[in-house]
């Protein structure tokens, strides 16, 4: 902490710029050092702070930001780890970030909606959102972001069950879901306005086939879509004119997996105990690469129908099925 506190305070007497700052605390003995922690946030923060990246792990209780980098002009990167944007002194109006264009929050509470909600005015430059194992969040809506391009949400508890995501022209990659199954079923809205989308992964997301049915046709950028144990998920029907690559994990046996995709060159389908019954349109002749996997190591069951036809479109490509 000394060597730390020295070297800081010397860069600042030089007035050296210090663009990027990086800490790691752990031990739950820091707790104490929270107000020292917090002379050298506000000492950076006027030395040309663009990146900020504190890590906090195994504390008494996580890291509370100081007002000198909730409300910072010229920050453009900030990734908080073991941190807390709750009991805000001013409210969720003393949150403004106007360069910010990426925002990663990991282990954070966030116990008032509206810090995220009003994202889009305090950060209008934003590009890139990630959430991970984040707590008190009573939902999430994430709407009118213009520059907006990547989103991630990974195992962040969600009071009202759904993830809101709409109107968002230039968002490209979109990555939801659990690293393991949780005891509630977890929602997400038919993405309106999102028809920029490229990459769409979803694990452990509550979205059957008439979601699919809708919202595909609509997404005409799409190249790549993961579907990982979508709870209702016992159909699949595929409509996408762009689709590159596409990965169906299934806990459960799927009946039907139908596919019309004619830029489709991949396909990927890990299966519980046997394939689904599958129909592929005519126009399929990009594909190259058809992958059969079983689930925790689970025997799956042979299906001619299925291995016949895909076996019409392969022609020179592969086909890996390790354990029928």
């Amino acid at each position: 902490m000394s060597f730390v506190n020295k070297s800081l305070v010397r860069q600042c007497r030089q007035n050296k710029n210090l663009p990027r700052f990086r800490l790691s605390v752990s031990g739950r003995h820091y707790f104490g050092y929270y107000e020292r922690i917090n002379e050298w946030v506000g000492l950076i923060s006027r030395h040309g702070l663009k990146e900020l990246d504190p890590e906090f792990h195994q504390l008494h209780s996580p890291y509370p930001l100081p007002q000198s980098i909730l409300s910072h002009d010229s920050l453009t990167v900030l990734r908080l780890s073991g941190c807390q944007l709750t009991g805000l002194p001013f409210g969720y109006d003393s949150v403004t970030w106007p360069s910010l264009i990426e925002l990663s929050l990991r282990n954070t509470h966030i116990d008032d909606a509206k810090i995220i909600d009003n994202l889009s005015l305090t950060c209008p430059l934003i590009q890139k959102l990630t959430l991970v194992s984040c707590s008190d969040v009573n939902n999430l809506r994430l709407s009118g972001f213009a520059r907006l391009r990547e989103v991630k949400v990974i195992d962040t508890a969600l009071v009202d069950k759904e993830i809101c995501i709409f109107n968002l022209p230039s968002l490209q990659y979109l990555s939801c879901g659990f690293s393991k199954v949780v005891g509630e079923e977890y929602r997400i809205n038919d993405l309106a306005g999102c028809e920029a989308l490229e990459v769409l992964k979803l694990k452990y997301i509550r979205f059957t086939n008439s979601m699919i049915v809708q919202l595909l046709p609509q997404l005409s950028a799409l190249k790549t879509l993961v579907l990982w144990c979508c709870p209702g998920l016992r159909r699949v029907t595929v409509k996408n004119r762009s689709l590159e690559k596409l990965h169906v994990v299934s806990a459960f046996d799927q009946e039907l997996l139908m596919l019309d995709a004619p830029s489709l060159r991949s396909l990927k389908h890990t299966a519980q105990k046997k394939l689904p019954a599958l129909f592929l349109s005519s126009n399929m002749s990009t594909l190259r690469t058809v992958s059969v996997r079983s689930f925790s190591g689970h025997k799956i069951g042979t299906n001619c129908g299925f291995l016949e036809g895909i076996a019409g479109y392969l022609g020179s490509s592969s086909l890996w099925a390790p354990s029928i």
